[in-house]
């Protein structure tokens, strides 16, 4: 019996990590069922859908890109825990054995989800972090996944400059 992989998606249209992750589901179908969780339905996920892979939705909430409002962080820091106690539920149910965290606006919820969870989370990163509210988050919630894909060499400096202790998680 395949073991089962819950992706977290933060975006459900098509773009460059999206695309990376095509890549990633088609490598993974031979030994993973594959669940990929969205936050809302959009064109990538139908297609995903159509596919044959399973898909969800979970509370993350959209935003616009760019520097946030504080009264923006605040709403996203709570839809965070509630998509975490949510997504908890979905690991339980569906025996999830990891959780893929496909980008840093997926991240909190994510490993909170793994933490309440005791399950070993992935996060892939995607991006050069370069805000400092977005590196110190990022940096704090990346000291608890099992291991950081970087997507780049230039992706993965952004993130040790902050935190040095995560270079032997990181490849």
């Amino acid at each position: 019996m395949k073991k089962r992989i819950l992706i977290l998606e933060q975006q459900s249209w098509s773009g460059g990590a999206q695309r990376v992750l095509e890549v990633v589901l088609s490598s993974l179908t031979d030994e993973f069922d594959p669940i990929v969780a969205f936050p809302d339905d959009g064109s990538f996920s139908m297609a995903l859908h159509e596919q044959g892979i399973a898909t969800c939705t979970f509370p993350l909430g959209t935003y616009r890109p760019g520097k946030k409002s504080y009264p923006e962080m605040f709403l996203f820091v709570l839809r965070s825990l509630h998509c975490a106690l949510k997504l908890a539920a979905l690991i339980r149910k569906e025996r999830i054995a990891v959780i893929y965290i496909n980008g840093p606006r997926c991240l909190m919820a994510g490993v909170l989800a793994a933490w309440l969870t005791r399950s070993p989370s992935l996060f892939h990163l995607h991006l050069i972090l370069a805000r400092k509210s977005e590196l110190f988050v990022v940096k704090c919630l990346a000291r608890r996944v099992a291991t950081i894909l970087a997507c780049s060499e230039a992706a993965a400096e952004s993130l040790l400059k902050a935190d040095r202790r995560l270079a032997s998680k990181t490849k």
